[in-house]
């Protein structure tokens, strides 16, 4: 690291060109961190979970924005926010939904817990 600091002294003080080949250098090299950082602190996460929500949203399946949908649920008393998800608010609600069969849909298994009965 010394010496590359040393080597970078000598360019600026010998010509103008030593600086701009710097300043080049640095411009390439943050220009390739930005590019390639976000792959390592979550930045596939963000492109999957947007493309799962535009697949969803071609498809019919959900809106687009389903936080404002899921809001306006819980506005109307049929959610309640539970943490960072949401759950319905009355258990029958729940179970109707879940034994539903739908023709293409996986059927969802319904938990039942002790205290439910």
């Amino acid at each position: 690291m010394i010496w590359f600091v040393s080597f970078a002294a000598q360019l600026v003080e010998n010509s103008a060109v030593g600086f701009h080949i710097i300043i080049a250098g640095s411009i390439v090299g943050f220009s390739i961190i930005v590019a390639v950082a976000p792959a390592f602190y979550g930045g596939a996460a963000f492109i999957q979970h947007w493309n799962l929500r535009f697949i969803l949203a071609r498809s019919g399946t959900a809106p687009l924005n389903i936080v404002r949908a899921l809001e306006e649920a819980r506005n109307r008393g049929l959610l309640v926010r539970v943490g960072g998800g949401y759950r319905f608010y009355h258990r029958l609600l729940q179970e109707h939904f879940a034994e539903r069969d739908e023709p293409g849909y996986a059927k969802v298994p319904v938990i039942r817990r002790s205290y439910d009965r």
